[in-house]
Protein backbone atom coordinates (compact mmCIF):
# COMPACT_ATOMS: atom_id res chain seq x y z
CA UNK A 1 0.00 0.00 0.00
CA UNK A 2 1.63 3.33 -0.67
CA UNK A 3 1.57 6.53 1.27
CA UNK A 4 -1.03 8.10 -1.00
CA UNK A 5 -3.34 5.51 -0.81
CA UNK A 6 -2.97 5.56 3.09
CA UNK A 7 -3.78 9.14 3.52
CA UNK A 8 -6.38 8.23 1.24
CA UNK A 9 -7.82 6.52 3.63
CA UNK A 10 -9.56 9.02 5.55
CA UNK A 11 -10.69 11.40 3.01
CA UNK A 12 -12.41 8.95 0.10
CA UNK A 13 -15.95 9.28 0.67
CA UNK A 14 -19.30 10.84 -1.03
CA UNK A 15 -21.85 12.94 -0.17
CA UNK A 16 -24.57 15.66 -1.16
CA UNK A 17 -24.11 19.30 -1.30
CA UNK A 18 -27.43 20.62 -3.84
CA UNK A 19 -27.55 17.22 -5.17
CA UNK A 20 -25.64 14.19 -5.66
CA UNK A 21 -21.52 14.44 -5.51
CA UNK A 22 -19.42 12.49 -7.56
CA UNK A 23 -16.91 11.40 -6.00
CA UNK A 24 -13.98 11.01 -8.99
CA UNK A 25 -14.94 14.94 -9.60
CA UNK A 26 -12.85 15.93 -6.46
CA UNK A 27 -10.33 12.90 -7.83
CA UNK A 28 -9.59 14.29 -11.10
CA UNK A 29 -8.62 17.58 -9.46
CA UNK A 30 -6.95 15.44 -6.90
CA UNK A 31 -4.78 13.44 -9.91
CA UNK A 32 -3.16 16.31 -11.18
CA UNK A 33 -0.83 17.27 -8.57
CA UNK A 34 2.02 15.90 -10.14
CA UNK A 35 0.66 16.25 -14.02
CA UNK A 36 3.14 17.81 -16.67
CA UNK A 37 1.15 20.39 -18.57
CA UNK A 38 2.13 21.58 -21.59
CA UNK A 39 2.99 25.31 -21.45
CA UNK A 40 3.73 27.36 -24.38
CA UNK A 41 4.39 30.96 -25.12
CA UNK A 42 1.23 32.95 -25.65
CA UNK A 43 1.31 34.75 -29.60
CA UNK A 44 -1.30 35.71 -31.75
CA UNK A 45 -4.46 34.79 -30.33
CA UNK A 46 -7.45 37.23 -29.21
CA UNK A 47 -7.68 39.99 -26.65
CA UNK A 48 -10.02 38.34 -24.51
CA UNK A 49 -8.43 35.00 -24.53
CA UNK A 50 -7.90 33.01 -21.52
CA UNK A 51 -6.17 29.22 -23.14
CA UNK A 52 -6.36 27.21 -25.63
CA UNK A 53 -6.81 22.97 -25.61
CA UNK A 54 -6.00 21.19 -27.98
CA UNK A 55 -6.47 23.42 -30.65
CA UNK A 56 -10.07 25.16 -29.40
CA UNK A 57 -9.79 28.68 -27.82
CA UNK A 58 -11.66 29.68 -24.61
CA UNK A 59 -12.15 33.39 -24.27
CA UNK A 60 -13.16 35.10 -21.18
CA UNK A 61 -17.14 34.37 -21.71
CA UNK A 62 -16.51 31.29 -22.07
CA UNK A 63 -15.00 31.41 -17.99
CA UNK A 64 -17.66 33.21 -16.84
CA UNK A 65 -20.10 30.90 -18.03
CA UNK A 66 -18.60 28.15 -16.54
CA UNK A 67 -18.53 29.47 -13.22
CA UNK A 68 -22.07 30.96 -13.57
CA UNK A 69 -22.98 27.55 -13.94
CA UNK A 70 -20.66 25.89 -11.09
CA UNK A 71 -22.31 28.43 -8.19
CA UNK A 72 -25.99 27.34 -9.71
CA UNK A 73 -25.51 23.72 -9.80
CA UNK A 74 -22.74 23.47 -6.73
CA UNK A 75 -23.56 26.98 -4.44
CA UNK A 76 -19.53 27.10 -5.18
CA UNK A 77 -18.88 31.39 -5.07
CA UNK A 78 -17.46 32.23 -7.84
CA UNK A 79 -13.60 34.11 -7.79
CA UNK A 80 -13.43 37.40 -8.54
CA UNK A 81 -11.76 37.42 -12.35
CA UNK A 82 -10.31 41.24 -11.21
CA UNK A 83 -7.86 39.81 -8.86
CA UNK A 84 -4.79 37.96 -10.55
CA UNK A 85 -4.82 34.77 -8.26
CA UNK A 86 -8.85 34.13 -8.63
CA UNK A 87 -8.70 34.72 -12.27
CA UNK A 88 -5.90 32.54 -12.48
CA UNK A 89 -6.95 29.88 -10.48
CA UNK A 90 -10.31 29.76 -12.15
CA UNK A 91 -8.45 29.26 -15.50
CA UNK A 92 -6.91 26.50 -14.03
CA UNK A 93 -10.04 25.03 -12.69
CA UNK A 94 -11.63 25.05 -15.96
CA UNK A 95 -9.23 23.84 -17.84
CA UNK A 96 -8.78 20.69 -15.74
CA UNK A 97 -12.64 20.11 -16.28
CA UNK A 98 -12.27 20.34 -19.58
CA UNK A 99 -9.36 18.00 -20.20
CA UNK A 100 -11.37 15.31 -17.63
CA UNK A 101 -14.50 15.77 -20.24
CA UNK A 102 -11.88 15.26 -23.45
CA UNK A 103 -11.12 11.93 -21.41
CA UNK A 104 -14.29 10.69 -21.01
CA UNK A 105 -15.43 11.09 -24.33
CA UNK A 106 -12.20 9.33 -25.94
CA UNK A 107 -13.05 6.38 -23.02
CA UNK A 108 -16.77 6.83 -25.18
CA UNK A 109 -18.28 6.72 -21.98
CA UNK A 110 -22.03 7.35 -22.84
CA UNK A 111 -25.09 8.12 -20.36
CA UNK A 112 -28.46 6.46 -21.26
CA UNK A 113 -31.75 8.86 -21.74
CA UNK A 114 -33.47 7.02 -18.71
CA UNK A 115 -29.95 6.83 -16.49
CA UNK A 116 -30.31 10.89 -17.31
CA UNK A 117 -33.63 11.22 -16.10
CA UNK A 118 -33.54 9.37 -13.52
CA UNK A 119 -30.19 11.35 -11.94
CA UNK A 120 -32.50 14.62 -13.26
CA UNK A 121 -35.33 13.80 -10.82
CA UNK A 122 -32.65 12.74 -8.08
CA UNK A 123 -31.49 16.29 -8.22
CA UNK A 124 -34.65 17.90 -8.17
CA UNK A 125 -35.55 15.88 -4.98
CA UNK A 126 -32.49 16.56 -3.09
CA UNK A 127 -31.80 20.21 -4.24
CA UNK A 128 -35.70 22.01 -4.65
CA UNK A 129 -37.93 20.05 -2.10
CA UNK A 130 -40.45 22.78 -3.55
CA UNK A 131 -40.69 21.10 -7.16
CA UNK A 132 -40.33 22.30 -10.32
CA UNK A 133 -42.00 25.58 -10.05
CA UNK A 134 -39.11 26.16 -7.40
CA UNK A 135 -36.29 24.77 -9.77
CA UNK A 136 -37.38 26.70 -12.61
CA UNK A 137 -37.45 30.44 -10.62
CA UNK A 138 -34.02 29.43 -9.02
CA UNK A 139 -32.19 28.84 -12.66
CA UNK A 140 -33.67 32.12 -13.83
CA UNK A 141 -32.08 34.02 -10.60
CA UNK A 142 -28.46 32.32 -11.66
CA UNK A 143 -29.28 32.92 -15.12
CA UNK A 144 -28.81 29.40 -15.68
CA UNK A 145 -30.80 27.14 -18.23
CA UNK A 146 -32.25 23.81 -17.73
CA UNK A 147 -30.38 22.46 -20.62
CA UNK A 148 -27.25 24.03 -19.07
CA UNK A 149 -28.23 21.63 -15.78
CA UNK A 150 -29.14 18.73 -17.78
CA UNK A 151 -25.41 19.20 -19.64
CA UNK A 152 -23.89 19.57 -16.21
CA UNK A 153 -25.73 16.02 -14.54
CA UNK A 154 -24.75 14.24 -17.80
CA UNK A 155 -20.92 15.34 -17.32
CA UNK A 156 -21.17 14.49 -13.89
CA UNK A 157 -22.34 11.10 -15.08
CA UNK A 158 -19.64 10.39 -17.35
CA UNK A 159 -16.95 11.24 -15.64
CA UNK A 160 -18.31 8.43 -12.62
CA UNK A 161 -18.71 6.21 -15.70
CA UNK A 162 -15.22 7.23 -16.67
CA UNK A 163 -13.81 6.68 -13.10
CA UNK A 164 -15.65 3.13 -12.93
CA UNK A 165 -13.59 1.98 -16.30
CA UNK A 166 -10.31 3.21 -14.57
CA UNK A 167 -10.63 1.67 -11.47
CA UNK A 168 -12.63 -1.58 -12.49
CA UNK A 169 -10.27 -4.39 -12.13
CA UNK A 170 -8.98 -3.21 -8.97
CA UNK A 171 -8.26 -5.56 -5.89
CA UNK A 172 -7.20 -6.05 -2.25
CA UNK A 173 -4.99 -8.77 -1.08
CA UNK A 174 -5.86 -10.81 2.13
CA UNK A 175 -2.91 -9.96 4.13
CA UNK A 176 -3.52 -5.82 3.13
CA UNK A 177 -6.31 -5.72 4.91
CA UNK A 178 -5.28 -7.13 7.93
CA UNK A 179 -2.17 -5.25 7.77
CA UNK A 180 -4.04 -2.04 7.77
CA UNK A 181 -6.10 -3.56 11.00
CA UNK A 182 -3.02 -4.12 12.68
CA UNK A 183 -1.23 -1.21 12.02
CA UNK A 184 -3.07 1.15 13.54
CA UNK A 185 -5.69 -0.87 15.96
CA UNK A 186 -6.41 2.11 17.73
CA UNK A 187 -8.12 3.48 14.85
CA UNK A 188 -10.93 1.14 15.85
CA UNK A 189 -11.50 1.46 19.37
CA UNK A 190 -15.47 2.29 19.39
CA UNK A 191 -16.25 4.45 22.77
CA UNK A 192 -19.16 4.04 25.35
CA UNK A 193 -22.31 4.52 24.35
CA UNK A 194 -25.51 3.93 25.89
CA UNK A 195 -29.33 4.07 24.97
CA UNK A 196 -31.03 7.35 25.18
CA UNK A 197 -34.74 8.34 25.34
CA UNK A 198 -35.26 12.03 25.19
CA UNK A 199 -38.58 13.69 25.51
CA UNK A 200 -39.04 17.64 24.29
CA UNK A 201 -41.27 20.36 26.12
CA UNK A 202 -41.97 23.82 26.27
CA UNK A 203 -40.61 24.63 29.08
CA UNK A 204 -38.74 23.80 32.22
CA UNK A 205 -41.86 24.36 34.38
CA UNK A 206 -43.64 21.17 32.28
CA UNK A 207 -40.84 19.38 32.51
CA UNK A 208 -40.55 19.26 36.08
CA UNK A 209 -44.37 18.42 36.72
CA UNK A 210 -43.72 15.58 33.84
CA UNK A 211 -40.61 14.28 35.48
CA UNK A 212 -42.34 13.40 38.77
CA UNK A 213 -44.76 10.83 36.95
CA UNK A 214 -42.04 9.33 34.85
CA UNK A 215 -40.62 6.09 35.38
CA UNK A 216 -38.88 3.53 32.86
CA UNK A 217 -42.07 2.04 32.29
CA UNK A 218 -43.91 4.51 31.19
CA UNK A 219 -40.96 7.04 29.65
CA UNK A 220 -41.94 5.62 26.03
CA UNK A 221 -45.61 6.21 26.68
CA UNK A 222 -45.51 9.16 27.32
CA UNK A 223 -42.51 10.50 25.12
CA UNK A 224 -44.95 9.38 22.26
CA UNK A 225 -48.18 11.34 23.87
CA UNK A 226 -46.83 14.53 24.89
CA UNK A 227 -42.83 14.99 22.84
CA UNK A 228 -42.46 18.14 21.24
CA UNK A 229 -39.83 16.17 19.05
CA UNK A 230 -41.53 14.92 15.97
CA UNK A 231 -38.97 12.73 14.82
CA UNK A 232 -38.50 10.63 17.66
CA UNK A 233 -41.52 11.14 19.60
CA UNK A 234 -42.87 7.81 17.43
CA UNK A 235 -40.51 5.79 19.04
CA UNK A 236 -41.18 6.63 22.08
CA UNK A 237 -38.41 9.35 22.20
CA UNK A 238 -35.61 6.44 21.41
CA UNK A 239 -32.47 8.14 20.19
CA UNK A 240 -30.84 4.71 20.08
CA UNK A 241 -26.85 4.19 21.49
CA UNK A 242 -25.29 7.31 21.17
CA UNK A 243 -21.53 8.11 21.98
CA UNK A 244 -21.00 11.12 23.68
CA UNK A 245 -19.70 13.23 21.14
CA UNK A 246 -22.96 12.82 19.82
CA UNK A 247 -25.33 14.28 21.90
CA UNK A 248 -25.20 18.37 22.80
CA UNK A 249 -23.29 19.28 25.69
CA UNK A 250 -25.42 19.89 28.96
CA UNK A 251 -27.40 16.58 27.92
CA UNK A 252 -24.56 14.96 27.25
CA UNK A 253 -22.96 15.24 30.64
CA UNK A 254 -26.31 14.64 32.31
CA UNK A 255 -27.10 11.16 30.28
CA UNK A 256 -23.46 10.04 30.79
CA UNK A 257 -23.33 10.29 34.28
CA UNK A 258 -27.29 9.12 35.06
CA UNK A 259 -26.99 5.19 36.21
CA UNK A 260 -29.12 3.08 33.43
CA UNK A 261 -32.97 2.65 34.28
CA UNK A 262 -32.40 6.56 35.70
CA UNK A 263 -34.45 9.45 34.41
CA UNK A 264 -32.82 13.03 33.76
CA UNK A 265 -33.49 16.31 33.79
CA UNK A 266 -34.66 18.50 32.49
CA UNK A 267 -31.98 20.19 30.53
CA UNK A 268 -31.97 22.98 27.95
CA UNK A 269 -28.74 23.53 25.76
CA UNK A 270 -27.61 26.67 24.89
CA UNK A 271 -29.73 28.18 21.81
CA UNK A 272 -32.55 24.91 21.79
CA UNK A 273 -36.06 25.20 21.57
CA UNK A 274 -37.16 22.76 24.34
CA UNK A 275 -36.38 21.81 27.68
CA UNK A 276 -35.70 17.64 27.31
CA UNK A 277 -36.05 14.67 30.10
CA UNK A 278 -33.95 11.52 29.40
CA UNK A 279 -33.97 8.71 30.10
CA UNK A 280 -30.71 5.80 29.88
CA UNK A 281 -31.91 2.67 28.89
CA UNK A 282 -29.17 0.57 28.39
CA UNK A 283 -24.89 1.46 28.37
CA UNK A 284 -22.61 -0.25 26.74
CA UNK A 285 -18.92 0.11 27.52
CA UNK A 286 -15.90 0.98 25.45
CA UNK A 287 -14.10 -1.52 23.23
CA UNK A 288 -11.99 -2.77 20.41
CA UNK A 289 -13.84 -3.72 16.96
CA UNK A 290 -12.10 -7.36 16.11
CA UNK A 291 -10.41 -7.47 12.61
CA UNK A 292 -13.89 -9.49 11.38
CA UNK A 293 -16.17 -7.43 12.41
CA UNK A 294 -14.45 -4.50 10.23
CA UNK A 295 -12.88 -6.60 7.87
CA UNK A 296 -15.16 -5.55 4.58
CA UNK A 297 -15.61 -1.83 5.41
CA UNK A 298 -11.73 -1.81 5.68
CA UNK A 299 -11.30 -3.30 2.71
CA UNK A 300 -13.66 -1.15 0.94
CA UNK A 301 -11.69 1.78 2.09
CA UNK A 302 -8.80 0.30 0.65
CA UNK A 303 -9.89 -0.52 -2.35
CA UNK A 304 -11.07 3.38 -2.70
CA UNK A 305 -7.74 4.46 -1.63
CA UNK A 306 -6.09 2.33 -4.41
CA UNK A 307 -8.84 3.49 -6.93
CA UNK A 308 -8.01 7.33 -6.12
CA UNK A 309 -3.98 6.21 -6.56
CA UNK A 310 -4.92 4.63 -10.25
CA UNK A 311 -7.31 7.57 -11.01
CA UNK A 312 -4.38 10.08 -10.56
CA UNK A 313 -2.40 7.91 -13.04
CA UNK A 314 -4.47 8.15 -15.43
CA UNK A 315 -5.72 12.00 -14.78
CA UNK A 316 -1.65 12.71 -15.21
CA UNK A 317 -1.28 11.25 -18.21
CA UNK A 318 -4.38 12.73 -19.16
CA UNK A 319 -3.40 16.27 -18.61
CA UNK A 320 0.33 15.45 -19.47
CA UNK A 321 -1.07 14.50 -23.14
CA UNK A 322 -3.06 18.05 -23.55
CA UNK A 323 -1.88 20.31 -25.91
CA UNK A 324 -2.63 23.81 -23.41
CA UNK A 325 -1.49 27.17 -23.75
CA UNK A 326 -2.29 29.79 -20.96
CA UNK A 327 -2.88 33.54 -21.72
CA UNK A 328 -0.25 35.70 -19.69
CA UNK A 329 -3.00 37.44 -17.39
CA UNK A 330 -4.53 33.51 -16.61
CA UNK A 331 -1.41 31.29 -16.33
CA UNK A 332 -1.16 29.81 -12.98
CA UNK A 333 1.80 30.07 -11.04
CA UNK A 334 2.31 26.62 -11.27
CA UNK A 335 -0.24 25.03 -14.17
CA UNK A 336 0.67 21.43 -12.82
CA UNK A 337 -0.50 22.53 -9.42
CA UNK A 338 -3.79 21.49 -7.63
CA UNK A 339 -6.37 24.06 -8.48
CA UNK A 340 -6.71 25.95 -5.09
CA UNK A 341 -10.90 26.46 -6.13
CA UNK A 342 -12.82 24.38 -4.24
CA UNK A 343 -14.43 21.41 -5.61
CA UNK A 344 -18.05 20.23 -5.37
CA UNK A 345 -18.54 18.62 -2.07
CA UNK A 346 -15.33 20.20 -0.61
CA UNK A 347 -17.08 22.17 1.78
CA UNK A 348 -16.72 21.37 5.10
CA UNK A 349 -19.76 20.07 6.68
CA UNK A 350 -22.36 22.42 9.03
CA UNK A 351 -22.20 22.75 12.47
CA UNK A 352 -24.06 20.47 14.84
CA UNK A 353 -27.38 22.56 15.77
CA UNK A 354 -28.17 22.12 19.52
CA UNK A 355 -30.86 19.43 19.70
CA UNK A 356 -30.00 16.04 22.22
CA UNK A 357 -28.33 13.80 19.99
CA UNK A 358 -27.12 16.91 17.37
CA UNK A 359 -30.13 17.67 15.82
CA UNK A 360 -32.30 20.39 15.78
CA UNK A 361 -35.43 19.70 17.47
Amino acid sequence: MTATEESAQTTVKGRWRRWRIVVPLAMAVVGLVAAAVVVRPWSGLPKDAVFELDGRVYVESDLRRHLVEQQAMYGIEAPDLDQEDGRRLAAQSFAVSLVVDAAAEEAEVTVSQADLDRAAQEFLDAAYPGGRTEFVDALADEGVSENDVLEELERQLRIERLYSQVTADLTIEAETVRSAYEANPEDFDVPPTRRISAIAVASRSEALTLRSSLTPSNFARVARRRSLDASTAPQGGDLGFVAAGQLQGPFAEAAFRSRPGQVFGPVRSPGASYVYLGLVEAVRPARRQSFEEVREELRTTLVAARGLTTWQAFLTDAVAGADLTYAEDYRPADPSSLPGIDLPGSQPSPSIPSGPAGTER
